[in-house]
């Protein structure tokens, strides 16, 4: 997500440990969609492992691309009061570009009846899930971002309140509405599947208040002891195992399809990867060394790696699955092995033409 998460040109001292995240969870993105743990059933302790590590680390991709975003949209916005208005075209840009591709390449196989108009929610659902597809990344953002402008605008006001109790006040009561989310689906409202959908934009609001938490801290003076941001770090690393225990044994099922698309566990409606994701965000801002060539490159075409391998990967399948067995191992290892690189390439490639400037 090289643009999207951007440091701002104003900041002397480059993150680099966000070139880490940026590199690792685009990778991870690629890797969850080539082999799709999530078709993986429990059988021994080893599927069990495969599937812990699933649902608690590779989904953590989306989270810290979001914490990272609005980290640093607070940043420009503590230097640019029109910051907002200046990134939401952009983004606009990307979302109408990619889910338009990618819903004229999947029409083929789309079932959609064109005899007959789609109703309101079927056109909600539409927007909020980019189609469908990964692209709904890009309208959670706008939306997580007009939020953080509002709580911009809310803890900077001059009442006299404390801004960091404001905001610790939002990050509760924004934690509390996605733990009840699952609840509510379970006990009462399963007609209402957007309750734990992966494209809820709720599943992410506790990343506006905690990115402003770090923000907080990272430019307070005098700065913070790294001592204590490491207390902090372990204090939510213990947080993020507890929910994930909690989660396995209280919204875990295998044997029916509670959670819809086969998933075993709600994608994103989960505490733990907030926590998670809260976590990296803030070892990532912790982590001061410089990044080794193959970091800067994935780090640098990251979002072209997650816009392209989809496509790359749907290309890769066509190839490869006359010859082995559809997600076969052996397929799924060619095609990861292929569709990085690929992307990458792409995306320079790509990059060489204007209109393509700030699409990828």
């Amino acid at each position: 997500m090289s643009q999207i998460l951007a440091e701002p040109k104003q900041n002397i001292q480059k993150i680099y440990g966000f070139d880490y995240l940026r590199a690792i969870f685009s990778l991870v993105v690629v890797i969850w969609h080539v082999f799709q743990p999530w078709t993986i059933q429990p059988q021994n302790f080893l599927t069990f492992v495969v599937m812990v590590i699933s649902y608690d680390f590779l989904l953590l991709a989306v989270p810290v691309f979001l914490q990272i975003s609005l980290f640093l949209f607070y940043v420009n916005r503590n230097n640019n009061p029109d910051y907002l208005k200046n990134r939401i075209p952009k983004l606009l840009k990307m979302y109408v570009f990619w889910v338009l591709l990618y819903s004229l390449v999947r029409l083929p196989e789309s079932q959609f009846n064109f005899s007959r108009f789609p109703d309101l929610s079927t056109i909600f659902e539409f927007i909020l899930s980019g189609g469908n597809s990964l692209f709904y990344f890009f309208i959670t953002l706008i939306i997580l971002l007009i939020i953080a402008e509002i709580n911009w605008q809310v803890v900077n006001q001059k009442t006299g309140l404390n801004q960091g109790k404001i905001n610790h006040v939002l990050l509760i009561t924004s934690a509390l509405v996605v733990l009840l989310l699952p609840i509510a689906y379970i006990y009462k409202y399963q007609q209402f599947t957007a309750l734990i959908s992966y494209w809820n934009p709720l599943n992410f609001l506790p990343c506006v208040f905690s990115s402003y938490w770090v923000f907080q801290h990272s430019n307070q003076q005098p700065k913070p002891k790294k001592n204590s941001l490491f207390i902090c770090l372990l204090i939510l690393i213990i947080f993020y195992l507890f929910f994930a225990c909690i989660e396995w044994q209280y919204l875990y099922y295998n044997q029916e399809d509670m959670w819809l698309g086969g998933y075993q566990l709600p994608t994103y409606t989960r505490l733990s990867l907030f926590f998670g994701s809260w976590s990296l965000l803030l070892a990532g801002l912790m982590y001061s060394a410089k990044p080794p060539l193959i970091i800067k490159i994935l780090s640098k075409y990251s979002l072209g790696i997650y816009c392209l391998h989809i496509f790359l990967n749907g290309v890769m399948d066509k190839i490869l699955t006359p010859i082995w067995a559809k997600h076969n191992l052996i397929n799924d290892l060619i095609s990861l092995v292929i569709v990085v690189p690929a992307a990458i390439l792409l995306t320079k490639f790509l990059k060489r033409y204007k209109f393509f400037h700030n699409l990828i």
